[in-house]
């Protein structure tokens, strides 16, 4: 790469680069107003055959708050707040609120984004180069905010002219454009009035979204209520005149408002609960979910500290008996820690169960007679502890015997007693996201799955070098770092649930992703953005 821009010039998702990241950092886990019934049927005014006019989606979770720098889920934030680029179903980049972006050098420092002409937020601002830089630097200056990691080790961010921002990093950082996209709330760019008294943002939407919060139709915990955005840029993806959001995070209660006709789609369904919408009619959809781990944190001493003993401790899983019993099926067996479909995945790379091999490893490495190391586990996420008392079973098989400490209710004692290092082992769930990503987050020293501060020189290298890739080489340094960290066994990939969605069968535009978990239905292209035909 020279060092003039590089750009990219998107125009619509077919042919643009593959995205680097797999999801956002939180994946969507809000009386229903006019909503159709699993016939398809409205009741609106709109004659036979025309399109439906509200769309109303059932979340799984609350929403935190309504700010969209640090709400959670960020589905909230989806129909009001555009961001500078698109992240598509596919792994594509389109250009949203930008038109072009791109690295200004080889090293991945310093990154720059175009402005797209004429673009007014909700309340009558106009999008200015200024005005996003003022949106940014907001969100990196927030106390206490738990997305700030995936905005990367920015240094400054300035406007370069009247449309054209750059935002400099302190060290190289590949993810610059996917940091703009929706899944994470960085990019979600605040107007500036919003801006002006962020108190205002708890309840009224200041972004450049489809769509506008509705305050005299919302109520806090139970609806919120979105009208269309008569500014907004580009009308034909504006496919409903009004988007219901319904938190609805009883299982039973979610079943039966999709059976009902109360809500049009269903956020983050419980696997239980994916037959019997399907035999109502309802149309199943899957996107990247999370990927459960055994994390072997304790592997600097005994008997953790020996590869082979990790080694060995894969082999003896059996991934494929644990999608099926533990997660119904809906999901797919998993020992790489890059899932198929993402940036650096490789071929093949699910082990089978060798319980011949894995025994055998284990007598080379001293421990012919296994051995007892304990594992944490928290209810909270690992219901009944189903994922870790199936993990012992099968360890069970090759003489280790695998103590289960499980937490009961509060996380933060459960994340007290991994950070304290109280156990040899975890059983622990992580986001579905890409690589590089992952050890900004959860992977590198000191962090969530790295507790014991590890390091590893064919690791460090690999991920220096895929900071610094050009996109026509990020692929190959992707897998390099993936299979660095896969031949460590640091952590052992067991599988990954899928996010589980369904939807009225006359719904268009919504499709199944690899790379992202919470869908978003209201892109900038029109064949991005939802539609339920009458």
């Amino acid at each position: 790469m020279d060092t003039a821009l590089t750009r990219f010039r998107p125009r619509t998702r077919h042919g643009a680069l593959r995205a680097i990241v797999a999801a956002g950092a939180a994946g969507a886990l809000i009386a229903s107003l006019a909503a159709c019934g699993t016939d398809g049927e409205t009741n609106t005014d709109t004659g036979a055959g025309s399109a439906q006019t509200t769309l109303t989606i059932g979340q799984r979770q609350p929403v935190t708050n309504m700010d969209p720098h640090t709400t959670n889920p960020p589905s909230y934030a989806f129909p009001a707040y555009a961001t500078p680029i698109f992240l598509a179903p596919d792994g594509t980049l389109v250009a949203d609120l930008a038109t072009d972006w791109g690295y200004t050098d080889d090293q991945n420092t310093v990154f720059e984004f175009t402005l797209r002409d004429g673009v007014v937020f909700s309340d009558g601002d106009e999008l200015t180069a200024d005005g996003v830089v003022d949106s940014l630097e907001r969100f990196l200056s927030l106390e206490n905010n738990s997305n700030l990691a995936s905005a990367g080790p920015v240094e400054a961010i300035a406007a370069v002219d009247d449309d054209t921002v750059r935002i400099t990093y302190t060290e190289p950082f590949p993810n610059a454009a996917v940091s703009l996209t929706q899944d994470w709330n960085f990019g979600f760019i605040i107007s500036p009035t919003g801006l002006a008294d962020p108190s205002i943002l708890a309840t009224e939407t200041h972004g450049a979204g489809q769509y506008v919060l509705d305050a005299s139709q919302t109520v806090t915990d139970s609806v919120y209520t979105f009208t269309k955005n008569e500014n907004y840029w580009n009308p034909e993806a504006q496919k409903f005149e009004t988007v219901v959001l319904k938190p609805i995070p009883d299982d039973a209660a979610q079943l039966a408002a999709l059976q009902s006709g109360e809500i049009d789609y269903a956020n983050n369904v419980s696997s239980l609960n994916v037959q019997s919408a399907k035999d109502s009619g309802f149309t199943y959809s899957s996107s990247a979910g999370i990927v459960w781990f055994l994390m072997l944190q304790e592997r600097d001493s005994a008997p953790l500290q020996d590869v082979r003993v990790r080694e060995a401790i894969s082999l003896a899983i059996d991934r494929e008996s644990i999608v099926s019993a533990i997660f119904s099926g809906l999901g797919q067996a998993q020992s790489s820690i890059v899932s198929a479909g993402q940036t650096g995945s490789y071929q093949s790379t699910v082990d089978a169960q060798d319980i011949a091999r894995a025994k055998e490893l284990l007598a080379d490495a001293g421990y012919a007679d296994g051995f007892t190391i304990s594992a944490l586990d928290t209810d909270a996420l690992d219901a009944n502890s189903a994922f870790a008392s199936a993990l012992a079973a099968q360890l069970a098989e090759i003489g280790i015997t695998l103590e289960l400490n499980v937490v009961s209710g509060s996380f933060d004692t459960f994340l007290g007693s991994l950070f304290g290092r109280e156990n040899d082992t975890t059983a622990f769930p992580l986001q579905n996201i890409d690589l590089y990503y992952q050890y900004m987050l959860n992977l590198g020293p000191g962090a969530l799955a790295n507790v014991a501060g590890t390091t590893d020189d064919t690791i460090t290298a690999a991920i220096q070098a895929a900071a610094v890739s050009s996109e026509a080489d990020r692929d190959a340094a992707y897998t390099e770092m993936a299979k660095a960290y896969d031949e460590a066994f640091w952590n052992i990939p067991v599988a990954l649930s899928s996010t589980n969605h369904l939807y009225v069968s006359t719904m268009k535009n919504f499709a199944e992703s690899s790379v992202q978990s919470t869908p978003n239905g209201f892109g900038p292209d029109a064949d991005l953005s939802w539609e339920i035909s009458g």
